[in-house]
């Protein structure tokens, strides 16, 4: 009997913002794999976006019609990334939702059996928009480390056995199971779909980047744009692993665990800043009281170690280095 309903069912990305890539692979070509074996078996409501031509149209897209369909149980697949070395399987849910909070521990559980991917269990979070912004119950699984070929190998050998895994936690039976992608050596991959062309523009004027409101929120619009300027690898509007305390807490881009792994866009800022003398810390990627200082010292703004709410001075003058195109730092 089906335990949690999966009533939707997404792959993250599109060609358009393709995503991580790493080990020859895209990620929204490979989460679209896995998306297909999913929806197959569960007969849920796709609510890939495939219009969306920033990483943010392509959520909002993603949830409204996620929301069109109500109170479900929703499934985002992804793919991680960070340094070719950091490896494993997680699912994230929305902090504080115990239902979701034992559906993505379980599936985490039975995954990292048949696979033998390091279980990175179950995280919670309020920041991501496919989990805060949805009603019902979602969870986003993060299908491995793209960038890491352990993980890609695993994901090439048993993808099948994975998915159902997952699909049987849910409360799905699948028919048959064993080796994945019939003995090959890479991961499947989709039939490459051409990137659709720009609708054409009522005007000429070549389209300019949407202005952040300058509403000192740091949030993953901010973010993102932020990593776009500072050109960042990864442009998802998350300041990944952060270690949560009161002087971070209103960082809504965050995503918080504790791993220590830290954002890379956060180490290119104690990079830039320690070559200015403003900061004196470890380039760990940790936006603490002493990074957060030496921002504040670099902008002018008020010195106290804290990125305030619900208005912060120093994301304000962030938003406004952005929306002119520069590097904050």
């Amino acid at each position: 009997m089906t335990k949690y309903n999966n009533s939707t069912s997404h792959r993250g990305h599109n060609a358009r913002t393709p995503g991580a890539a790493g080990n020859g692979l895209r990620e929204h070509e490979v989460a679209q794999t896995i998306h297909e074996k999913f929806i197959k078996v569960t007969k849920a409501v796709d609510c890939t976006d495939d219009a969306g031509t920033t990483a943010n149209a392509n959520l909002v897209n993603i949830v409204d019609r996620m929301n069109r369909v109500g109170k479900s149980y929703h499934v985002s697949h992804h793919l991680n990334a960070f340094n070719g070395q950091a490896n494993g399987f997680e699912v994230w849910y929305f902090a504080g939702n115990e239902t979701a909070r034992k559906l993505a521990q379980a599936i985490c559980d039975e995954v990292c059996k048949v696979t033998g991917w390091v279980n990175r269990g179950a995280k919670a979070t309020t920041s991501l928009y496919v989990i805060r912004a949805s009603v019902g119950t979602a969870v986003l699984i993060e299908w491995g480390f793209i960038d890491n070929k352990r993980d890609m190998d695993i994901l090439s050998e048993k993808m099948v056995d994975a998915v159902n895994a997952a699909l049987k936690v849910m409360g799905y039976s699948t028919a048959g199971g064993g080796s994945s992608n019939g003995g090959g050596s890479a991961v499947e991959k989709p039939t490459p779909q051409p990137t659709p062309s720009p609708t054409p523009k009522p005007t000429p004027t070549p389209a300019q980047p949407e202005k952040l409101a300058e509403d000192g929120s740091l949030g993953p619009l901010t973010a993102r744009r932020w990593q776009v300027v500072t050109k960042m690898q990864i442009q998802d509007g998350r300041i990944s692993h952060q270690w949560r305390q009161a002087q971070n807490q209103n960082i809504h881009a965050a995503v918080f665990d504790t791993t220590l792994i830290g954002s890379n866009l956060i180490r290119d800022v104690q990079r830039k800043l320690a070559a200015r003398g403003l900061y004196t810390g470890k380039i760990d990627g940790l936006c603490g009281e002493q990074t957060i200082r030496a921002m504040q010292r670099a902008k002018g703004t008020t010195v106290d170690g804290f990125i305030s709410a619900p208005q912060s001075q120093l994301v304000m003058a962030i938003q406004r280095d952005l929306n002119a195109g520069r590097s904050p730092f």
